[in-house]
């Protein structure tokens, strides 16, 4: 038998996903906002946006993994028994 995460586990990893885009993202923002940038700025700005968010997707899933397991770590009888 082959125990799985069960439906909506990663739902956590949104919000850390979100967090991650806005570091990112946001200080680009404010300063194309402030040296008013052209059109071709922008639309370079959402391309790297559109670009970025499997890797931050994919990065924040594995952040909560690891986040969850510090939070709520398994005991070792758990550990072991999964490898065997």
């Amino acid at each position: 038998m082959q125990f799985e995460r069960e439906h909506g586990y990663f739902t956590a990893s949104i919000y850390i996903g979100y967090g991650i885009y806005m570091a990112i993202f946001f200080p680009i923002f404010v300063v194309l906002m402030i040296i008013e940038s052209s059109i071709y700025g922008w639309i370079a700005f959402f391309v790297a946006m559109a670009l970025f968010i499997p890797f931050i997707f994919r990065y924040s899933r594995g952040l909560w993994l690891y986040i969850d397991e510090w939070l709520n770590p398994r005991d070792k009888e758990q550990k072991s028994s999964r490898y065997h």
